[in-house]
C-alpha cells in the first residue's frame, strides 16, 4: 500500500482478508465510537472541538515540506489560528 509516493511497510503484502480484518477491528470501532460521542455532545448542546493527530511524510508530491507539524481545519478558523499564535510564541515561527 502506498500513500502519495511513500510505501507503508506495515501495509505491504496485505491481502483482502487482512485489510477487512483491520477495518473491522480498528477503523469501524473507532469511527462508531467517535460518531456516537459527537452525536451525544450535539444532543446535549455541548460545544465541541475535535483535534486529531495525523502523521505525514517530510516530502509530498516531490516537494519538501518546510514544517514539522500542521494544523488542519475546515471551517473553524479561529481555533487553528489561536494554536498557531501560541506555537509561534513558544517556538518562534508559524505560517498560516
Amino acid at each position: 500500500m502506498v500513500s502519495e509516493a511513500t510505501a507503508i511497510p506495515g501495509n505491504a503484502g496485505l491481502g483482502t482478508a487482512e485489510r477487512e480484518e483491520r477495518r473491522r477491528r480498528i477503523f469501524e470501532p473507532f469511527h462508531s465510537y467517535l460518531s456516537s460521542a459527537l452525536d451525544g455532545r450535539d444532543r446535549r448542546g455541548l460545544p465541541t472541538r475535535l483535534v486529531t493527530i495525523h502523521s505525514f511524510t517530510p516530502v509530498f508530491l516531490g516537494e519538501r515540506r518546510p514544517w514539522h507539524a500542521g494544523i488542519a481545519f475546515e471551517r473553524a478558523m479561529p481555533m487553528p489560528m489561536r494554536c498557531g499564535r501560541r506555537w509561534k510564541r513558544r517556538r518562534g515561527s508559524w505560517s498560516a
